[in-house]
């Protein structure tokens, strides 16, 4: 659990016996979990379920219900310092007048996906912009067979995974046809270098791939993790892989990293 948050106050109060692995914030204490460092997480129900999304940590699970000392523990305040008493007067007044209704679109906005809605925007794209797609209304995109949940070819030969519907969708806010081309990674980078294609949906930011292709903004960040059998136990970072094979996609940007980091790995 995050350094500093009530339940650590309280566990060492009442739960002396348990162990508390402190992180710095709640993603860490998550990771924590996901990575083998921690038993359980604790925390907000709210707070894991807008985490987990966003930071697609899908290996974790709801355990159960903690109710610790009284009721108040759950319930969310604003505060003020001690010696600031008419301040506190003055937001307890301001917080009165918010009506219930108020709050609920607030939680609804927040929490509850339910009933939420989005404006559907309209890219501003300059007369260059519009004529270069009259031009080119089929772009040839790079597409992994095997790279779920993010880029891949279903069992329906069709381009499926995360990537591949953001890029359909930016596609079609723009009137562009998608051709998605399916091959291993590295055989679509040479395609990429080559001008073979125009473009791929999902690639890291690397020095050497900035030499022949350009990137929009970013749109998910993803954590790397180690796997092994369930019998090693004396692995648990990149620096403990010295000396042992790792096995790595043949064109995936972690070769570069740990040939760079960590020469003494075998890839």
């Amino acid at each position: 659990l995050p350094k500093g948050f009530f339940y650590e106050e309280i566990l060492k109060r009442d739960f002396p016996r348990i162990k508390l692995h402190l992180t710095k914030d709640v993603t860490e204490s998550m990771k924590a979990v996901v990575f083998g460092k921690a038993d359980a997480a604790l925390g907000e129900l709210a707070v894991f379920n807008y985490l987990m999304g966003r930071e697609m940590m899908p290996g974790l699970v709801l355990s159960g219900e903690v109710k610790l000392g009284g009721s108040h523990y759950s319930e969310l305040n604003i505060a003020t310092r001690k010696d600031q008493p008419i301040l506190v007067s003055i937001l307890r007044k301001a917080v009165a007048t918010i009506p219930p209704e108020k709050i609920k679109v607030l939680r609804q906005r927040w929490i509850s996906v339910a009933g939420a809605t989005t404006p559907v925007l309209t890219p501003a794209l300059t007369p260059e912009e519009t004529a270069w797609i009259n031009a080119h209304t089929t772009i040839r995109m790079a597409a992994l067979r095997d790279w779920p949940p993010f880029d891949y070819q279903d069992e329906g030969g069709k381009h499926a995974g995360i990537s591949a519907e953001l890029t359909k969708l930016a596609a079609s806010r723009v009137g562009l046809r998608l051709e998605p081309v399916f091959d291993d990674w590295d055989v679509l980078l040479g395609k990429l270098k080559d001008k073979k294609l125009d473009m791929v949906g999902s690639i890291y930011r690397t020095p050497q791939r900035e030499s022949f292709v350009e990137f929009t903004e970013p749109y998910l960040e993803l954590y790397d993790a180690i796997f092994t059998t369930d019998t090693t136990t004396d692995i648990f970072s990149a620096s403990d892989l010295i000396g042992r094979t790792v096995a790595v996609e043949k064109g995936f940007y972690t070769i570069d990293l740990l040939k760079k980091d960590f020469p003494g790995i075998r890839s």
